[in-house]
């Protein structure tokens, strides 16, 4: 009987007890995620209109009328940037 008791003492406090606490730790950080991810999708649906909202505001034309976006023609915020930086 003694033998029993410390076989299932044994296979709760090392095997069952640590499965329970990953499993339940692992959900919650997996919800955390999922809550974050939610977060950020909506946050990423409101800046492509504001992109695109940018992009169509800083517009420039060319000689022969066309318009053409700053982005598309190097005159956007990323090569401003790495003007200023160089040495």
């Amino acid at each position: 009987m003694l033998l029993k008791g410390f076989t299932v003492f044994t296979f709760v406090f090392v095997y069952a007890l640590p499965m329970i606490t990953f499993v339940l730790c692992y959900w919650r950080i997996l919800m955390v995620v999922r809550r974050q991810n939610k977060i950020t999708a909506g946050s990423h649906a409101g800046r492509s209109t504001r992109v695109q909202v940018v992009q169509a505001v800083t517009a420039s034309t060319n000689d022969d009328g066309t318009t053409v976006s700053n982005a598309k023609t190097g005159q956007g915020k990323g090569v401003e940037h790495s003007n200023r930086c160089k040495v």
